[in-house]
């Protein structure tokens, strides 16, 4: 099996994409079973059919697409089912005893990319002692440093700042890959802590060995977001302005954001930046994403930012807050007829 998309699981994790999935359909397990029978054998056509019947199904759906996840030999058929199941998992009515059992199954496996596909999973799982569990075994397991950053950024998101668990994050500020050691220095500012801060300062400041940055630059940009030291602001912003570092410029940005956004300290000064950036084409989705987080956890302010965003018709980036709302399963049209008057 081969997942897709290099760095998938890590920009999931910060960036997540607006996508709401539909209801759960009224299909019986049978019928779930035969759209997993035709995504796996099907022809494009029937593949997007099951797919769509697959990702309303609920949480019938999750054992299923483990199957698929397993057993597909096609690198882009195991990355759609990988997503889709992230995705439902998202959801809590879709996490259940006989899910976490196919997800602990595929955690078991020998293959890389089936451990990076069901971390992306099992990091939905928040606070649960068997995800904690598989995915700290599965971090031990991983050779690939790049994917074995990725379940350690699955076992951070999960853990939910858990701050209790920052010596073993602690621990990968020593792992053998710079890669892995620059990922824990910023998963380990999100649990509060600084102590990878001159990490992350080392390496975005190492030269380029050829006109093409690598992972390092791009993992080290995002970790000085998640630790959101000011010290990294002026090498932040001469990399903005570099075009060797074009491929991931809005990185860059999201970690300007970020650092500049809590920084103010104030909440209320915080809440009239996010509504002021909603407004502004440089900073409008990073805006949208962090109210989006916010309101998903039960912050009104964070909803009616976003509501009087998506409906403020002269605003150039309202789609960013019209797809944030549309992930907290909010129409377009209820915000705008709500707040259009």
């Amino acid at each position: 099996m081969r997942l897709a998309p290099r760095f998938a699981l890590l920009l999931a994790l910060m960036f997540p994409a607006a996508i709401a999935l539909s209801a759960p359909s009224p299909r019986s397990l049978n019928d779930l079973k035969k759209d997993r029978d035709s995504f796996l054998t099907g022809g494009d056509a029937e593949q997007q059919a099951a797919m769509s019947n697959l990702a309303q199904g609920g949480k019938d759906s999750v054992a299923l697409l483990c199957e698929v996840i397993k057993k597909s030999k096609d690198r882009m058929r195991s990355s759609r089912a990988a997503h889709t199941l992230a995705r439902l998992l998202e959801a809590p009515e879709n996490r259940s005893e006989a899910g976490m059992d196919a997800l602990e199954r595929l955690a078991k496996s020998g293959d890389e990319p089936t451990l990076q596909a069901t971390a992306s999973a099992l990091m939905h799982f928040k606070n649960d002692a068997r995800a904690r569990k598989a995915l700290k075994q599965m971090v031990s397991r991983v050779g690939n440093p790049e994917i074995r950053a990725q379940v350690l950024s699955a076992f951070v998101f999960n853990i939910d700042k858990d701050k209790a668990e920052s010596a073993y994050v602690e621990g990968f500020l020593n792992d053998k890959s710079e890669d892995v050691r620059v990922s824990a220095a910023g998963l380990l500012g999100l649990l509060g802590s600084q102590k990878g801060a001159s990490l992350v300062s080392s390496a975005l400041a190492r030269p380029l060995s050829s006109g093409q940055p690598g992972a390092l630059h791009w993992r080290a940009a995002i970790a000085a977001g998640q630790i959101g030291g000011s010290q990294f602001l002026p090498r932040l912003k001469a990399m903005e302005g570099d075009p060797q570092f074009r491929s991931f410029r809005s990185e860059i940005r999201d970690a300007i954001d970020s650092i500049e956004h809590e920084n103010l300290g104030n909440q209320s000064a915080k809440d009239r930046q996010l509504a002021s950036w909603l407004r502004d084409r440089r900073h409008g989705k990073w805006a949208a994403n962090k109210l989006r987080t916010r309101a998903k956890s039960g912050d009104k302010s964070a909803e009616k930012i976003l509501k009087d965003g998506a409906s403020d018709k002269s605003n150039t980036v309202s789609e960013h807050a019209l797809q944030a709302l549309a992930t907290l399963g909010i129409t377009p049209g209820h915000a705008v007829e709500e707040h259009g008057h």
